[in-house]
């Protein structure tokens, strides 16, 4: 027993020095998706009032933020579109079919952003919003797309590890004929509202 014991103590500072060193080896201000403490909810409105509330459980990305240099940004993220989930499977069987996502035939949502952030003042709360511009790739089309966030961090946490936070929401609603993501609205939806809380972690 005190041969284990004497053994792990050992290990331990190893450990540390090289889950310190695999960090220190990225990119400055690269941040990972954290999944288990990020959401990507959605609303979805049907034409007849029916408002049907889901998520997606499977994603990952990788986003480059540096407060002081905003041309640098850019962010990668992937969305399984299988894992939309609305807690009710006839409801997620509609939504992953040929008339929604046709998850069989495009599996992935893909966003990929490298242009620099636009700053938005909210002068009403006294912060800085932001707007993200990038390609969005859904059911093999790939539009390009503004998402409006708020940023907060980096802000360094237990072990020396920064996090960032990204919030926002962004509406595709059917009256609005020049959003590129219209399509999406066939004869029975009227609005889907995108519900993001990400917080990302180097």
């Amino acid at each position: 027993m005190k041969k284990e014991i004497i053994i792990i103590l050992i290990m331990l500072p190893i450990i540390c020095l090289l889950a310190f060193y695999s960090r220190s080896i990225r990119a400055p201000g690269e941040y990972y998706i954290v999944k288990d403490r990020s959401t990507l909810d959605f609303e979805i409105k049907n034409l007849d009032g029916e408002v049907v509330y889901g998520k997606f459980n499977e994603f990952s990305g990788n986003i480059f933020f540096n407060k002081h240099n905003l041309e640098n940004f850019n962010a990668d993220i992937d969305i399984q579109t299988v894992s939309i989930s609305t807690d009710n499977v006839e409801k997620d069987g509609q939504l992953r079919g040929l008339e929604f996502l046709d998850a069989v035939n495009f599996p992935t949502i893909s966003f990929t952003s490298r242009k620099p952030l636009r700053r938005k003042i909210d002068v009403s709360k006294k912060h800085t919003n932001y707007e993200v511009i990038g390609s969005l790739i859904i059911k093999g089309r790939k539009v390009e797309i503004i998402f409006p966030v708020f940023i907060s961090g980096p802000i360094v946490k237990s072990m020396g590890r920064e996090s960032v936070y990204i919030e926002g929401e962004r509406t595709i609603n059917r009256r609005d004929l020049d959003d590129p993501l219209n399509h999406l609205l066939n004869d029975k939806y009227d609005s889907v509202k995108l519900i993001i809380m990400i917080e990302a972690e180097k």
